[in-house]
């Protein structure tokens, strides 16, 4: 096994999902829901139907200008299931007001045409969870076998509109 450095002279990897950013520059991943619509196996969140989101007004006033001045220039928004959160769309909109990339972990079940179109206009980028390479094997960690169409079909969606995958194994600014 070859061990990789989280941090170089010119990036730091910010997160278990390995993406990078110039050093000193950061990213921050942000819990922005509890509640998920699935039931994964091996959720590290444990979450479940049930729990509270994060008030939009908070992060606005607070979470942003905290993260401003950690030089925090990408978030990923993740839960649960951040498509669950009712103000999923102004929260992406007051983070790239601020400046700051936004992306989204999801595992892509929830996801409107009107969503993906105002992510699109945004320059969201997408990490979606599919474990597996059919509804067997996705549905056994997911609990629900038909969770794999809709995951594909919505990745389908997202192409469609020019929404960005983010390749954790590449050096992104």
């Amino acid at each position: 096994m070859t061990a990789r450095p989280i941090r170089t002279a010119d990036q730091a990897a910010s997160c278990y999902f390995r993406t990078t950013v110039d050093h000193p520059f950061r990213k921050a991943l942000i819990q922005i829901a509890e509640p998920c619509n699935e039931k994964c196996a091996h959720c590290f969140v444990s979450a479940t139907p049930r729990g509270d989101y994060m008030p939009l007004e908070q992060i606005r006033k607070r979470l942003i200008p905290q993260l401003a001045d950690a030089r925090v220039t990408k978030v990923t928004l993740t839960g649960g299931e951040p498509f669950m959160h009712r103000d999923l769309l102004d929260i992406a909109r007051a983070f790239r007001k601020a400046g700051m990339d936004v992306g989204v972990c999801t595992n892509a079940t929830l996801v409107s045409d009107e969503q993906i179109s105002e992510l699109s206009e945004l320059g969201a980028h997408m990490n979606v969870s599919l474990d597996g390479f059919s509804a067997d094997s996705h549905g056994r960690f997911r609990g629900r076998p038909e969770g794999f169409d809709e995951t594909v079909e919505t990745v389908k969606r997202f192409a469609r509109a020019g929404i960005p995958f983010l390749n954790p194994l590449a050096r992104t600014q």
